[in-house]
Parts: structure tokens; C-alpha cells; sequence
């Protein structure tokens, strides 16, 4: 039999014998009791229940009753299906077996709970974005798109770290300024794994924060965990350059120390960033200051000469810079090139 599409819902149920209306009634009743709030319609020329969008579907067929909850209804309850003919967004219920109102009411409570859901996700924009992570606790961010990483060594690309990455979002902290110049090199050096700390725990909140409104989001660690390391030249990657990254999302210019630098705060961030499962608006890459023409204070300040004013000789800094304590801990016991630079704590 097939229904005529512009009747009711009770017209549609009067078309079928009596026992298979007894059923319909049944399922429809159940269905409202558990969904008040859902709309009646008819769609696709059977009865259905709207909430904000299609809820389920039911019908009257010669030997059974065809209940629709879509494929989600069907694969969270399988095992409990598993006595019925189903497929992928449909199960049938014989006409000669009560209908399993209990498991019918579970299922529609599991619908109306992924349509609340999907209604209360709204993709936001880079604007809203950045408020959230600021919200959270850094103090500047931006956003890279992913064609910015084509130049990055193989492997070291935010699509090598995750294949579905569509943007970068990046963030910085400021490191108190005066830190730099204590004597003893522990308060720096506490202060730069606290900052480190704290940026990680904004990517993690960034996971829950974003993933509210539907964008699926992978922390980056700010240090370490990373796989690459040339023992020979004590030479460590990250997964991503986040120097590099905090370029491409419009904050600031890499230096002639290798450093970002922010307009605003100089060299004096540290830097943490997420990739976004989502394509987000960029931000401009700086273009409009740089360092002074001819200014070599860092390079001249570096006391082992691990700088050219392109990239650093990570061996000579390392063993220089880097005292590993008898205790298990290590010390950044050189940062010349960052306290001699005029950028160091902003361009104003």
C-alpha cells in the first residue's frame, strides 16, 4: 500500500488493518511521551517527529512496522537490535511481536539528545576564537593557514602531524621582563619551564573550549615531547617549528638570533600552538618591520658564535647555554642573544 503523501499522520494510520494500526498508535504514542516538544510531520510520505531537525521516522508495511531513527539510532543500539531485521538507518518490528517500547524510548531520548547537541555547536569565527584563548590565559594569538607550512621540511608539516589539519592556532606568553636580567640564571630558567607548563595546559583547554562548538583541535607541545634528535649535534625538532608557526600566524618576525619577535613584547614570548581539524580566516604575516638594517648585537654577543643572523648551531648553544644539573634538572645559563637585542622588549 502506498500512502497518499497529503494526509495527516491519523489519516495515514487509518489506511492500514487494524492490528498493524494498533501498533502504529503504539509507536507514535511512545514516541511523543518521550519527545513533547517534537514536531508531527509527514516527510518522505511517513509519519515523523521534527525537533529543530528530523528526529525519527516510523511506517506500516504488509508483515512489519518499519521504525527510522537514521544510522546514528541504529549503530548506538545494535546489540540490543540484534533480535530484528535492520539496516543502516532503519529496523523492522514484526507485526506479531509486541513492540519493544522500552527500547524504542531509549533510542528516541538518544536522537533528541544529538539534536539538542548539534543545535547548541555553532561554528564560530577567528575573532571569537582568539577571545576564547585569550580568555584562557595567553597573552596573543593567531592563526596560520596550512598552505603557509608548504616550505617546512618533510615530516615537520602540520598535515605530517595530523592529515586532516586545516589551520594552526597559535599563542603566546610573555616572560616578565625583568627576568632576563637576574644574575643567577634559576629564576630564568624557572620561569621558562613554567611558561612552557602553562602554554600546554591552554592547548589542552583549547581541546574542550573549541570542541564545543564542533572544531576538533590537536595540542602541540611547546617543548618536549619530540621524536628528532642528532645525538652527534645535539640537534632536536619539534613536531612543528613554532617559531616558524608563530610567523605564519601573523605574530611577529624571526630575528636574527633565530627568535620571534613581537611588536608588542619583543622576544620575550614563548610560544604555544593547537591545529584546527577546521579552516579558520587567517591572520596577515607581518611584513612591515624587521630588524635594524645591519644590526649584528646578537650575533656579536653570542659567545660561542653559534649565530650567522639565518639559524643557530644548536651543538655550540646547546653545550654552552644548557647546564645539565647533577640532580636531573637542566639550566639556561646564557640568553645574550635575546638581552642585547633592541627588540627585546617590543619595537616601541
Amino acid at each position: 500500500m502506498k500512502p497518499n503523501s497529503n494526509i495527516g499522520i491519523d489519516e495515514y494510520i487509518g489506511t492500514f488493518p487494524t492490528g498493524t494500526q494498533k501498533l502504529l498508535h503504539q509507536l507514535r504514542a511512545t514516541i511523543r511521551e518521550t519527545a513533547p516538544e517534537a514536531e508531527e510531520v509527514i516527510s518522505y510520505q511517513m509519519p515523523a517527529f521534527k525537533l529543530n531537525e528530523m528526529l525519527v521516522y516510523f511506517a506500516g508495511h504488509k508483515n512489519h512496522i518499519g521504525f527510522y531513527p537514521t544510522a546514528s539510532g541504529i549503530s548506538a543500539f545494535k546489540d540490543e537490535l540484534s533480535d530484528f531485521k535492520s539496516s543502516k538507518g532503519s529496523v523492522q518490528f514484526p507485526l506479531d511481536k509486541p513492540l519493544p517500547l522500552a527500547l524504542i524510548r531509549k533510542i528516541v531520548q538518544f536522537r533528541i539528545h544529538e539534536n539538542l547537541h548539534k543545535t547548541q555547536i555553532r561554528m564560530i569565527n577567528s575573532a571569537e576564537i582568539k577571545s576564547i584563548v585569550l580568555g584562557i590565559g595567553a597573552d596573543k594569538c593567531g592563526i596560520a593557514s596550512i598552505d603557509r607550512f608548504s616550505s617546512a621540511p618533510e615530516g615537520f608539516r602540520p598535515t605530517d602531524v595530523y592529515s586532516k589539519c586545516k589551520s594552526v592556532l597559535v599563542f603566546l606568553k610573555r616572560m616578565p621582563p625583568k627576568v632576563i636580567l637576574a644574575e643567577n640564571p634559576v629564576p630564568y630558567s624557572h620561569t621558562a619551564y613554567l611558561l612552557y607548563a602553562a602554554l600546554d595546559q591552554i592547548g589542552l583547554k583549547l581541546c574542550s573550549e573549541l570542541g564545543k562548538h564542533g572544531i576538533q583541535v590537536i595540542p602541540v607541545p611547546t617543548d618536549v615531547p619530540y621524536l628528532h634528535w642528532d645525538a652527534g649535534n645535539k640537534h632536536g625538532m619539534g613536531i612543528i617549528s613554532m617559531r616558524h608557526a608563530a610567523f605564519n600566524a601573523g605574530l611577529g618576525i624571526l630575528g636574527r638570533n633565530t627568535l620571534l619577535i613581537n611588536r608588542e613584547y619583543g622576544n620575550m614570548v614563548y610560544i604555544g600552538a593547537v591545529l584546527l581539524e577546521t579552516e579558520v580566516e587567517p591572520d596577515t604575516v607581518v611584513t612591515d618591520f624587521a630588524c635594524p638594517p645591519n644590526c649584528r648585537l646578537c650575533i656579536e654577543a653570542c659567545p660561542v658564535q653559534a649565530l650567522d643572523g639565518v639559524t643557530v648551531n644548536q651543538k655550540k648553544c646547546r653545550e654552552y647555554s644548557t647546564l645539565e644539573h647533577p640532580r636531573g634538572w637542566d639550566i639556561y645559563s646564557c640568553s645574550e642573544c635575546r638581552k642585547v637585542c633592541l627588540y627585546r622588549n617590543g619595537t616601541k
